[in-house]
């Protein structure tokens, strides 16, 4: 409940963002890896691509949606391998053996979580969470978002994404890494982590197709006595990612252009880790980039108030208090009647439950 200002629509919510238009940075292929993102290129021909949309449109009709939530920030159409039934038919192998193969060349030193050398394409499918294509129509985009965050009961590593669309069948649509800009052509294989924030920028103009592969660190190839220290360095460069995001872009990224949006997430990773306080600071500041920050400070300072009557009679009511008033501050550091309200609430003595 630390979100719990959230908008005057709902406790908990979060807050009304815009969406992310501000591009990120290019990048020379040869310095994408130290923002995270591995690149082959030409891995695929014309002809290959085309056979794997043909595949997905001929084999994953049933799963065929559109996954429009204006809420979340993303519009797409959606073709999964529902069940993994193509992957289990080894339809798929041809392109793990091209995945592992680039993989080896240029993202060995990718934070996989299982050894790529010990491969071969058929054990490679107990490392994929899902095969899914991507269908960007004119309008559609998806904003930052990120796939894995610590304590998620997952284990989704890296994502293999190979663009199948040459790229005069469309416009926009340039694929964003944290701060790094990704000129993706046809054909092009790249790799990023799960956990590293990213986003597909408007497409303007045209059908963009993308293959995802999401893969997951248990499998065949795992190696059991490292996946703490696996998981930990991942999750280590994951927050790098993140606070490089916001300590970048975001300060580029005006109200109308995602801050809030950028903030919030990070927010989110950190609140999965355990770090709470760090959360707050970064929840408050995504309600502080909003045009309604001044509601929001408004409605953490009424909660504030609601939990501060029963602060003398029943354990916790203060100490919720005290986060209200404390989050009405950060949102709007000149909120001066949640900076009285906050001075009494901690004057009270805590309420010790019987």
């Amino acid at each position: 409940k630390r979100k719990g200002g959230g908008s005057p629509g709902g406790f908990g919510t979060s807050p009304r963002m815009g969406v992310a238009r501000v591009e990120g940075e290019p990048v020379p292929d040869k310095g994408l890896s130290e923002h995270g993102v591995w690149i082959s290129r030409a891995a695929f021909t014309p002809e290959e691509c085309r056979k794997i949309v043909d595949t997905f449109v001929d084999k994953c009709s049933s799963g065929l949606h559109e996954d429009s939530r204006a809420d979340m920030g993303v519009k797409r159409i959606n073709r999964p391998d529902v069940g993994g039934a193509v992957r289990a038919s080894g339809e798929f192998d041809w392109i793990y053996e091209r995945v592992l193969e680039r993989a080896r060349e240029v993202a060995g030193d990718a934070p996989w979580g299982f050894d790529i050398d010990l491969l071969a394409p058929q054990t490679f499918r107990s490392h994929v969470e899902f095969d899914l294509l991507h269908e960007f129509q004119k309008g559609y985009f998806f904003d930052f978002h990120i796939d894995a965050k610590p304590n998620d009961n997952t284990q989704r590593s890296i994502n293999v994404n190979v663009m199948l669309s040459p790229r005069e069948d469309y416009t926009g649509g340039g694929l964003q890494v944290g701060a790094a800009q990704i000129n993706a052509e046809q054909g092009d294989l790249y790799f990023y982590p799960a956990a590293f924030p990213h986003k597909v920028h408007d497409v303007t103009g045209g059908v963009r197709h993308t293959l995802v592969i999401a893969t997951k660190a248990d499998g065949a190839a795992q190696v059991a006595a490292k996946v703490e220290d696996l998981r930990t360095a991942y999750w280590q460069a994951a927050l790098n990612n993140h606070q490089a995001l916001e300590n970048g872009y975001a300060k580029r990224a005006s109200v109308e252009d995602g801050a809030a949006k950028l903030l919030w997430i990070q927010g989110e990773f950190l609140d999965s880790a355990g770090y709470t306080d760090a959360a707050d600071r970064l929840f408050a500041l995504s309600y502080a980039a909003t045009p309604e920050k001044d509601q929001y400070a408004a409605k953490f300072y009424e909660d504030g108030v609601a939990a501060g009557q029963l602060a003398a009679a029943q354990p916790g009511a203060r100490e919720a208090a005290i986060k209200f008033f404390n989050m009405a501050l950060m949102v709007d550091p000149a909120h001066e009647a949640a900076r009285a309200a906050l001075g009494y609430a901690q004057s009270l003595p805590p309420v010790v439950a019987t």
